[in-house]
C-alpha cells in the first residue's frame, strides 16, 4: 500500500526535503575478477514510503491575504489508481489567525518518479481537501496542526507555518 500526503510529495519531490545522497567514503573498490564480499540486501525507499514513517512533518508555506490556500490533499491510492480507503484528518491545533476547513472533494495527487502510483498524477483522485483562510486585515506568521488518519492505521501530525502576506 502507498499512500502520500500530497503536499509533502511535492516538497520532497522539488525542494528535497529529504535528500538521497551517495557517498563513496567508506566505498570498498575491488579489483576485476575478484568477487565482492557478500552483504545483506539494502532496502531503498521511496520518498512517500520515507514520509509514511514519519510520525510529525513540519511544512513551511506562504499565501496572500483573503485567499484560500490548499494545505493539503491527501490521497490513499494503490499502484492501479484505485482508492484504497477514505483518509480523514482533524485539526489538533487551530490557527490563531485564521480558520482551517476540511472536506472531502478530488485532486490530482503528487507522488514522485519511482513510487507505485506516479502514473495516477495524470488523473484526479478522491482526497481530503485541508484549505487555510487568514482571518480579515490579518499579515504575518500564522501556525496550525491537523492530525492525517490513513487507511493503513498511521497518523501523522503535520504542523503548518503559515506566512500571510
Amino acid at each position: 500500500m502507498v499512500r502520500c500526503v500530497a503536499y509533502a510529495c511535492a516538497c520532497l519531490a522539488l525542494t528535497g526535503c529529504i535528500k538521497n545522497n551517495v557517498s563513496t567514503t567508506n566505498a570498498q573498490i575491488m579489483p576485476v575478477g575478484v568477487a565482492a564480499p557478500a552483504r545483506p540486501p539494502r532496502v531503498i525507499l521511496t520518498s512517500t514510503a520515507q514520509l509514511a514513517k514519519a510520525r510529525e512533518i513540519v511544512m513551511n508555506t506562504t499565501t496572500m491575504y483573503g485567499a484560500t490556500l490548499i494545505l493539503a490533499s491527501p490521497v490513499s491510492l494503490a499502484a492501479d489508481c484505485t482508492q484504497l480507503g477514505t483518509v480523514a484528518a482533524k485539526v489538533v491545533m487551530p490557527p490563531s489567525h485564521g480558520v482551517v476547513h476540511i472536506a472531502q472533494g478530488t485532486a490530482f495527487p503528487h507522488f514522485v518518479p519511482g513510487d507505485p502510483p506516479y502514473a495516477c498524477n495524470a488523473q484526479k483522485s478522491p482526497a481530503t481537501i485541508i484549505t487555510y483562510r487568514s482571518s480579515r486585515g490579518f499579515s504575518g506568521e500564522d501556525t496550525t496542526a491537523v492530525q492525517i488518519f490513513f487507511p493503513d492505521g498511521s497518523a501523522p501530525t503535520v504542523l503548518f507555518h503559515i506566512a500571510v502576506q
